[in-house]
């Protein structure tokens, strides 16, 4: 919903500083690969990372540094969205995701396993960084990659942003 997740906050400000990705509890959604990715980006980045994410509910397997949403509303979702400089979605399979389009829609550059359903609107090295399912190490290198080089972040995010615009709710119905 492009009406809905829209960009707010400029690609090069500041304020985008965050990393988030979605919390689940099925083993399937990577929620797993996606912490360990982080936890190596917060080794080798050498400064603190502030990571959030957003779920139905938290559990334990949930680092206790990572900033916790439970079931947040499309209002704050797109406010998370938009104070992200990076988005990370770690499926091992998926259809349409919408967490990554929404993110992008958002302005946030997208980090995302190479689960299937990715590929329907981003594209590795150009809308998105994509790496196998399940590698952690292959998800972290392509974070710190955005995290150490603003331009390509940026543009990486730029581009994202310009080409989720096609996905309309019109489009959708033809």
């Amino acid at each position: 919903d492009l009406e809905c997740f829209r960009l707010e906050t400029p690609l090069e400000d500041p304020s985008r500083r965050t990393i988030g990705f979605p919390y689940r509890r099925e083993a399937f959604k990577g929620t797993a690969t996606a912490t360990r990715a982080l936890e190596i980006v917060r080794e080798r980045h050498g400064g603190e990372i502030e990571v959030w994410a957003f779920g139905a509910r938290r559990t334990p397997i949930l680092p206790k540094w990572v900033r916790y949403h439970p079931a947040p509303s499309d209002v704050e979702l797109r406010r998370l969205y938009n104070e992200s400089a990076i988005f990370v979605t770690a499926s091992e399979y998926e259809g349409w995701g919408l967490p990554g389009s929404e993110s992008m829609a958002c302005g946030a550059a997208l980090v995302s396993t190479d689960n299937g359903g990715v590929r329907a609107y981003a594209a590795d090295g150009s809308t998105a960084l994509l790496s196998p399912p399940g590698d952690a190490e292959g998800l972290a290198k392509n974070i710190l990659a955005l995290l150490l080089d603003r331009d390509r972040r940026i543009e990486i995010a730029s581009r994202g942003h310009d080409h989720i615009q096609q996905f309309t709710w019109q489009r959708a119905v033809d």
